[in-house]
């Protein structure tokens, strides 16, 4: 990646972060914040030879970051970790990916599960799917982020579990309000 598209980056980033920011449980700065560290991760796997940032998932949440994916090699699972540590605003780094292989039908099939419950989620008012985080791998779906209420994260979690293509569903969504 050259150096004249990372000014780019930066700007899509905050513009995106500003249209989302009056709906989601995170003050602006923060979400602004973990955006910006989703980014700069994302720009260093793309100008890396051991990752490819195609293959790995990043997600920030108050400067903790949860790697996901499937790579090839142990070295590459190794330097995504050490450059989402080496980020500035980085507090804590959880490293989910995988070594193995994975064919890009596997992968597109995971793709489409995940849009298929985003899409869903998009329509369910007591669902903010801006907080609601989806990643499927064979089957296997696990929603992450913050909710206001024990029945949104119930909500998420029915809407997942009757998506086609889903087996199983990990629920780590988070209930950060009173509502039940």
């Amino acid at each position: 990646m050259t150096m004249k598209k990372l000014p780019l980056l930066w700007l899509t980033a905050l513009a995106l972060a500003g249209t989302v920011a009056c709906s989601t449980n995170q003050s602006i700065g923060s979400q602004i914040d973990d955006t910006a560290i989703t980014t700069k991760i994302n720009a260093k796997m793309a100008g890396s030879s051991d990752v490819s940032a195609f293959n790995v998932d990043v997600d920030t949440q108050d400067g903790v970051v949860r790697l996901s994916g499937t790579v090839k090699r142990t070295q590459a699972k190794r330097t995504a970790a050490r450059i989402a540590r080496n980020t500035r605003g980085v507090r804590r780094v959880i490293n989910d990916i995988e070594v193995g292989y994975r064919s890009v039908g596997d992968r597109f099939d995971d793709a489409a599960v995940e849009s298929k419950i985003k899409a869903k989620l998009t329509g369910d008012a007591s669902v903010n799917v801006l907080n609601v985080g989806v990643d499927s791998k064979d089957g296997v779906v696990t929603l992450r982020g913050r909710v206001e209420s024990a029945e949104a994260k119930r909500e998420a979690e029915r809407i997942a579990r009757e998506t086609k293509g889903v087996e199983r569903v990990r629920n780590e969504i988070v209930v950060i309000g009173g509502g039940r």
